[in-house]
């Protein structure tokens, strides 16, 4: 059996709420946003090129095997550390994981297994 991955970076320029038919900033704002993340993303890869690569995740949480990868949201990044990245494991999509103040957090995730995987992304940063 021949598979095929690809996995790559996430840039957030605007949003949409469901509610609205439109975009939070303008097309000229998004346009600007982008060039600064495509700016930004350069002097970073310039500064430290391993830092910006997908975050490979591989451990053991209650018994059970986990495999995958957390893409880093580029405009989250700052100094090489990435806050918030886009995370699979075991082929499933679980969310953008987040590092607030109090932790790391991801939407209907269990507290335990998004701690597991945040102490993962730190010992990937340090």
């Amino acid at each position: 059996m021949i598979a095929t991955s690809m996995i790559g970076l996430k840039f957030k320029l605007a949003h949409k709420r469901a509610s609205k038919d439109t975009w939070n900033i303008s097309d000229k704002a998004k346009h600007k946003a982008l060039i600064g993340i495509l700016k930004s993303m350069i002097k970073e890869l310039e500064r430290d090129p391993e830092k910006l690569v997908p975050v490979p995740l591989a451990f053991q949480y209650k018994g059970k095997e986990y495999k995958g990868t957390g893409i880093p949201v580029i405009s989250s990044c700052k100094d090489g550390v990435c806050q918030q990245l886009d995370i699979t494991l075991n082929k499933k999509h679980l969310g953008v994981i987040k590092c607030t103040k109090n932790g790391w957090h991801i939407t209907d995730v269990p507290q335990g297994l998004t701690k597991v995987i945040g102490n993962q992304l730190l010992q990937w940063y340090e």
